[in-house]
């Protein structure tokens, strides 16, 4: 059921806000290793820490794969950069303070990020809108914060809706998963599940995405695999891919169903389930503050700043300890994250011109199968393009961040030129050995395999794997 809304206490305000806030706190993390401990560094230790933590322990084969796909999308970033180098820098929106995750206390911080000054009454609407063809945020419901979500290549065209490249797309396929659904006594579409079921039923990247397909790039290119370093950095990197893919798309989801809500289509609520005695049931108010002040205390004993940090590294060993405390102080067998989504069929009669960009006008039970799938082939080449840019951007912030702190240590390479520094020093060595075009070529292809949806290259994985399986039934039919 639909709940009321109540007025919260200054302190429940301020635990909202660091929920809202803790969602994103894993890509700010990660923004920060990569500065501060480099690329090459940071993966390693994920490998290391997500191999410990038992992921893909039947199926090491898909471990090796699922890492190696952020390396390929970070490479992207890279040579996208050094083909845009002569561009000049878009003087109407200074986006270069901004990274994903960022929290800006306030607008005023925010102006001066940007470089633009404080506004007041309608100008300052105006201008805040503007910001939105730029990069996408959020303001805090309890707050004045903003979080950046995503920062886009190139801005949209004025009049454009914000992240119109996601949240329109996801929108509309939200919708059709929730006509789906059977309505209850009371005529409402009460819709259970999580953000990992949820972006599974979306399917908006192809099937072999949450495959095991690492035998297939071995057959394919052989010349990637000459040693088992070669391996195992392929398993690295397809595993860090998919983990900020999924992060990637659950930001844009979230960002959907908060519009979505806004124009009173639907609504959404986040909540921890408990089980207990064989039997579930919802956290209370208290116990939610319970949860989370356990996930804290065991995120920072082991060294994480919070819970999605910490299971994102070593997932194992925070579950077990999670798992320990909450039978130990409370009997409960276990709690789990829960999203639902209501709504009413009566809400959802509004064409969909009238809450998205798309000039559509139908409501989404009127919209085609073919117009859906159109929609989700949109998003889907959106989504592949996007990972192109966030990671063609990485390499080249990370040499630009390595050249600053280099110049602030000695100011005798002020009359230096950045091209001299590096060719004398070798500040970009490692980089340069890392980002190779073989690297690339990587990235594509498993973007390509993974993400996108080519029927042709689809058809490709699913004979390679047919001729698998035939040959093991024929080999299993000569050993008897």
């Amino acid at each position: 059921m639909i709940a009321e809304t109540k007025k919260l206490t200054k302190t429940q305000k301020a635990k909202a806000n660091q929920l809202q806030k803790d969602l994103f706190q894993p890509i700010v993390k990660h923004n920060i290793d990569i500065q501060k401990h480099g690329e090459p560094c940071v993966n390693a230790r994920t490998l290391l820490q997500m191999w410990d933590s038992g992921l893909f322990a039947d199926n090491p084969d898909e471990f090796i794969f699922l890492l190696k796909l952020n390396l390929i999308a970070e490479h992207f970033r890279e040579l996208s950069i050094s083909q845009k180098s002569n561009i000049s820098v878009n003087l109407e929106c200074d986006t270069s303070r901004l990274y994903i995750g960022l929290v800006a206390k306030n607008y005023k911080e925010m102006c001066l990020l940007l470089n633009e000054d404080t506004k007041t009454g309608k100008a300052k609407i105006k201008q805040i809108e503007n910001w939105k063809r730029f990069f996408d945020f959020e303001k805090l419901s309890n707050s004045n914060e903003y979080i950046i979500l995503d920062i886009y290549p190139e801005p949209f065209p004025k009049g454009t809706k914000r992240n119109t490249q996601f949240t329109n797309q996801l929108a509309v396929l939200i919708l059709r998963e929730l006509i789906k659904q059977k309505e209850n006594d009371e005529g409402n579409i009460i819709y259970y599940t999580t953000y990992r079921k949820l972006i599974k039923k979306l399917n908006v990247v192809n099937q072999f995405f949450y495959k095991e397909s690492l035998k297939f790039f071995i057959s394919k290119y052989p010349e990637w695999f000459k040693s088992d370093s070669d391996f195992e950095d392929f398993k690295r990197d397809c595993n860090i891919f998919k983990t900020l893919t999924k992060r990637k798309i659950k930001g844009a989801v979230q960002s959907a169903l908060v519009n979505l809500k806004k124009d009173n289509l639907t609504y959404y609520a986040e909540y921890h389930r408990i089980k207990e005695n064989d039997s579930y049931r919802n956290a209370t108010t208290n116990e939610e503050i319970y949860i989370q002040s356990v996930k804290k205390e065991i995120s920072e004993s082991m060294g994480y700043r919070n819970s999605n940090v910490a299971t994102l590294y070593d997932a194992e060993k925070f579950n077990e300890l999670f798992k320990e405390r909450l039978q130990v102080e409370k009997g409960w067998d276990y709690v789990f994250y829960q999203l639902e989504i209501d709504t009413k069929k009566d809400m959802l009669l509004k064409h969909i011109s009238e809450y998205t960009s798309y000039p559509i006008v139908k409501s989404i039970y009127g919209l085609s199968g073919s117009k859906e799938n159109s929609i989700r082939l949109e998003y889907n080449s959106n989504l592949s393009n996007a990972l192109i840019e966030q990671t063609e951007n990485m390499a080249d912030t990370k040499i630009k961040n390595k050249m600053k702190k280099f110049r602030e240590s000695n100011t005798e390479y002020d009359d230096m030129t950045d091209e001299e520094i590096v060719q004398i020093y070798g500040l970009d060595k490692e980089i340069l050995n890392k980002y190779n075009n073989q690297y690339i070529e990587r990235q594509k292809s498993l973007i390509n395999y993974l993400i996108s949806f080519n029927k042709d290259r689809i058809q490709e994985l699913m004979d390679f794997y047919s001729n698998q399986i035939c040959n093991a039934e024929q080999e299993f039919i000569e050993e008897m």
